[in-house]
């Protein structure tokens, strides 16, 4: 019989198990890129330390969020994650508000909501995940498709003529002056993930700063929706959605001029 090689006592842990994590298990597909980036918020939100955290999460893929986030955490109506937050954020001025939505909730079903809290400026930090599917009812492709998506709806391929282009969420969004941040990452490549959770990490400084709105698109790939294996998904993802798509920091938070719209969020002792 073999037994497994244990760790040398000296040796320095460069990676474990974040603490807040609530451990479920993982419960999105195989080849989902939702797990990555989501790993990544809870490491940050950890990091951060806030006193108090609510949120609002999407229905379908984006629902899982309460399973696996500590806080307040609410269920919204689809495509309403975002105004719900909003409510949520005056209730307890106090807390860390993060709004979980998906591309089809927010691009399809609730884009006003979005523009309307950018706009407004208020501290709030935005989090989409955009696979280009509605992940629960069918896979019909999103506003956040590529052309040429195939889906189960759609075949042929999204076109121009027909279907319309896609929304370039992140650079509307940069030209509200009442965005104070917005960024967008990518979960297909480990260096994209190590790369992006500091896009987030900004993001969580933007708003435990009291600075105001902020936004991080987190691009995935969806095996499931684009009946593709991971591996396949992963070379679609890099070649066709992130084409035009650049990651990175679009907009950062200058607080020479943008003063912060609420004073610091109090952080755990």
């Amino acid at each position: 019989m073999t037994s497994t090689a244990e760790a040398p006592k000296t040796g320095k842990a460069v990676f474990e198990r974040p603490h807040i994590f609530v451990e479920e298990g993982t419960p999105w597909c195989q080849g989902c890129g939702y797990g990555a980036w989501s790993r990544a918020l809870i490491e940050e939100i950890e990091r951060a330390n806030p006193a108090k955290l609510v949120a609002a999460a999407d229905i379908a893929c984006l629902e899982y969020m309460h399973e696996i986030i500590p806080g307040d955490i609410t269920i919204a109506l689809h495509g309403r994650s975002v105004s719900t937050v909003r409510g949520m954020k005056m209730a307890q001025p106090g807390a860390l508000a993060i709004a979980f939505q998906g591309d089809g909730g927010m691009l399809n079903e609730g884009l006003n909501e979005v523009i309307h809290a950018a706009a407004s400026g208020q501290n709030v930090l935005v989090i989409l995940g955009n696979n280009g599917v509605f992940g629960d009812t069918g896979g019909q492709f999103t506003m956040g498709a590529p052309m040429g998506l195939k889906t189960p709806t759609s075949p042929m391929g999204r076109n121009q003529a027909t279907h319309g282009s896609p929304i370039p969420i992140c650079e509307m969004l940069a030209m509200l002056p009442g965005a104070a941040f917005v960024g967008r990452i990518s979960t297909h490549d480990p260096a994209y993930v190590y790369r992006g959770q500091k896009v987030i990490r900004r993001a969580m400084e933007v708003c435990m700063a009291g600075a105001g709105f902020a936004f991080v698109e987190c691009m995935t790939t969806c095996p499931t929706g684009w009946r593709m294996t991971p591996v396949e998904a992963v070379k679609y993802h890099e070649e066709v959605m992130l084409k035009d798509k650049p990651v990175g920091i679009l907009k950062d938070w200058d607080p020479a001029t943008h003063p912060p719209v609420e004073a610091p969020l109090a952080r755990l002792s």
